[in-house]
């Protein structure tokens, strides 16, 4: 898996970089922004400790307003773009840190972003997000 930020939000300890964050998040919106509005399929992945045996949920969404299905899941500590080997775009979703066995973790979920088009076929957006890349 490769971000598409320059470093992941939990590894950003300055303001400064946290803005740096911020703006690169943006630019990948307005890079999703200026593709037609597919249709989706929203693949929920839960890869914590403690969520991992969950059942992976799937969500049909717009590509235009896939970002709302996040408020509905535990993002306290903000999400980074990816784009997983299989060429598909992933937002990988920080939660609440929690205590487990006396070590901490952290809730962490992926959510594969899936466009299709009218015709059914899978769209590869990839290509439209990788000059996003540093």
């Amino acid at each position: 898996m490769q971000l598409l930020n320059t470093k992941s939000i939990l590894d950003c300890s300055t303001e400064e970089e946290e803005k740096n964050h911020k703006r690169e998040i943006e630019k990948v919106m307005e890079a999703i922004y200026s593709m037609p509005n597919y249709r989706t399929i929203l693949r929920y992945h839960f890869v914590d400790v403690v969520h991992q045996r969950n059942l992976d949920m799937f969500l049909h969404y717009h590509l235009h307003e896939f970002l709302e299905s996040i408020d509905g899941i535990d993002c306290k500590n903000g999400y980074d773009f990816a784009i997983q080997d299989n060429d598909t775009l992933t937002v990988i979703v920080y939660g609440q840190h929690y205590m487990m066995k006396n070590s901490f973790h952290i809730v962490e979920t992926h959510i594969d972003v899936l466009p299709f088009d009218n015709r059914n076929e899978f769209v590869n957006i990839i290509s439209h997000l990788l000059p996003l890349q540093k």
